[in-house]
């Protein structure tokens, strides 16, 4: 055996008292704020959006706040709870140069984005297609004079809520607090007080502590759930590139979440630094994130991490051990793959379990293999796995932290479970019908097979097309869709012969002539992270059966690609579509 798993045998089997404390309640971070969403959805909502021209008081959309502190500074004034509705487009801390200035949430207070401005409930909202960017860029010059944190919040005793928001370019480089948690600081004033709060349905991009620790997020005394997040380029120079949890009590929970190339440049947990109480992680991918211990997770020597169907990825570090997690606490991991990462991906100074999981290099522990998992689609950042995977079914279903893997898809079949953040769909599964359904905001399991249960993701949908040869039909729901959720300009739509896609659905139609693509616009965007993509629609070789009808093509860039390629003009800022040796292709635009 290798030298650098050298005693962690003895470490496994004294690992009792761990699973014990693993055991114990954890009633702070599964339900952070009491009442659950109740408490907060039956409260009175003030309203925010930056283009109205009413009368500015908050109390309906066309009286909204046209400024985000104001709806702050009212929630402060009630005894609450409250809920803020906040519409599409940039918010910024301050109008003037204040860095010290930041969006500061008051306790019992719940603050939503993503609404288009005419929402009459929460369901309406589509927080993807109606960005709502909470931004820390108030200056003029370069980064140096950015806000030092975007969101920040103190003594959350009740609890507070952030969902629906893109929170980016915090540039927390002062002093004592001012140097950490460039995108959200959580701190409590007093020692011991307690931090309650949910964080969902958020991208936090490009914030940056260059002195201090928790590029994206820093929090102390935290009691949280951060569910369906992304977290992209963040980066500190102390622990934690993307979320730092800092040492005492706490207790937090990580799930269907997203980590990409963040960076803790001289320090440890490239992604997220845990030294708190007990940090759990479920159905969550780690992918090319960097640090100098512990590239996607690192564990201070008091804390502790339960971790169940996680993905790790090119994670790296400055050292040859511990690119995916490196420990020195307590740390139990089921059902997870640390694949594609440095020969070592995990190493531990302190007490560790792993079971049932598959590790690159290999690694003590019942289940457990190494071999590879083979994802679908690693540089497009799809690590679904695919038939014949060794990670199918061999997960342990027992310790199974959520009902829904990374896309919302059911974890449990048959009885059993699949290594990773990602539940492999067996073609029977996905061949149920000659119709798939598309939704972003569908919240059932994901399979296609109906409005409930759509795809969230086109390309999800188009990729099963293209392995059944019975799908023939893909409706898709209003919307904004993109082709990659990374910065790889050249994945596009990819069409699929005989397949026809319609768009311009609510989601609740049972027959084409129902749908209103007017009322319900679908769009097909290339607005991704970086340069737009060079294409948002590809298709070759395709039959007059092939048909694209009732979608907005928008936000490509073929500038410099191949002038010579035969483009068809499409959409509202230019190139949309590349078709090849296809004459029979049916293509209904809307053209606003």
């Amino acid at each position: 055996m290798n030298n650098l798993h050298n005693g962690l045998w003895a470490r496994v089997r004294a690992f009792t008292c761990l699973l014990v404390m693993l055991s114990l309640s954890k009633a702070y971070a599964q339900k952070p704020i009491p009442g659950g969403n109740a408490y907060f959805t039956s409260a009175p909502i003030i309203y925010v959006n930056r283009a109205a021209t009413g009368a500015n008081t908050g109390t309906s959309w066309a009286n909204a706040f046209t400024d985000l502190q104001s709806a702050l500074k009212e929630a402060r004034s009630t005894e609450g709870p409250d809920q803020i509705w906040v519409a599409k487009g940039t918010y910024k801390p301050t109008s003037g140069t204040n860095r010290k200035t930041s969006f500061t949430i008051p306790d019992k207070t719940a603050l939503f984005g993503g609404f288009i401005g005419k929402e009459k409930s929460l369901k309406q909202r589509d927080w993807k297609a109606n960005e709502t960017i909470l931004n820390g860029n108030i200056g003029q010059g370069n980064i140096s004079d950015n806000s030092f944190h975007v969101v920040s919040a103190f003594d959350l005793i009740t609890g507070a809520w952030i969902d629906g928001f893109s929170i980016r370019n915090g540039y927390a480089d002062g002093s004592s607090n001012n140097r950490l948690g460039a995108g959200l600081l959580i701190l409590p004033t007093v020692r011991d007080i307690p931090n309650r709060m949910r964080i969902a349905n958020c991208l936090f991009n490009a914030n940056i502590s260059p002195s201090g620790s928790g590029g994206a997020i820093y929090g102390s005394n935290l009691f949280s759930e951060i569910l369906d997040c992304t977290f992209r380029k963040n980066v500190a120079k102390g622990d934690g590139g993307a979320f730092m949890l800092s040492p005492g009590a706490g207790e937090s929970r990580i799930s269907r979440s997203y980590f990409t190339e963040n960076n803790a440049v001289e320090e440890d947990g490239g992604a997220v630094a845990a030294f708190a109480d007990l940090l759990e992680i479920d159905n969550s991918v780690f992918f090319r994130n960097a640090a100098q211990r512990g590239g996607g997770i690192y564990v201070g020597t008091n804390g502790a991490l339960d971790m169940a169907n996680a993905t790790f990825v090119n994670n790296r570090t400055g050292e040859d051990t511990g690119s995916s997690l490196h420990n020195r606490g307590k740390a139990r991991v089921v059902s997870s793959i640390f694949f594609k990462d440095r020969q070592f991906p995990i190493f531990s100074q302190g007490q560790i379990s792993v079971t049932y999981s598959n590790v690159h290099g290999g690694f003590p522990g019942t289940g457990n293999i190494d071999a590879d998992p083979l994802y679908q689609n690693p540089s497009a950042g799809d690590f679904s796995l695919t038939t014949g995977s060794p990670s199918i079914n061999t997960g342990n279903a027992v310790s199974l932290s959520g009902s829904f893997d990374i896309l919302r898809n059911v974890r449990i079949r048959d009885g059993v479970i699949d290594m990773g953040a990602y539940e492999f769909l067996k073609e029977e599964d996905e061949c149920g019908g000659a119709r798939l359904y598309v939704d972003h905001t569908a919240t059932g399991a994901n399979n296609g097979s109906s409005w409930t249960n759509a795809f969230i993701d086109l390309q999800d949908a188009l990729a099963t097309a293209r392995k059944c040869q019975n799908v023939r039909e893909i409706w898709v729901a209003e919307g904004s869709y993109k082709p990659t959720a990374l910065s790889n300009r050249a994945i596009s739509f990819n069409l699929v012969n005989h397949v026809r896609v319609y768009g311009g659905f609510d989601g609740n139609e049972t027959a084409l002539s129902q749908r209103d693509w007017i009322a319900h616009p679908t769009i097909l965007s290339g607005d991704i992270p970086g340069d737009n993509s060079y294409r948002v629609v590809l298709g070759s070789n395709l039959s007059k059966n092939t048909v694209l009808d009732g979608f907005i093509i928008t936000e490509s860039d073929m500038l410099d690609d191949d002038p010579s390629s035969p483009i068809i003009p499409f959409g509202e800022f230019g190139l949309g579509i590349l078709l090849r040796a296809s004459p029979g292709f049916t293509c209904t635009p809307i053209i606003k």
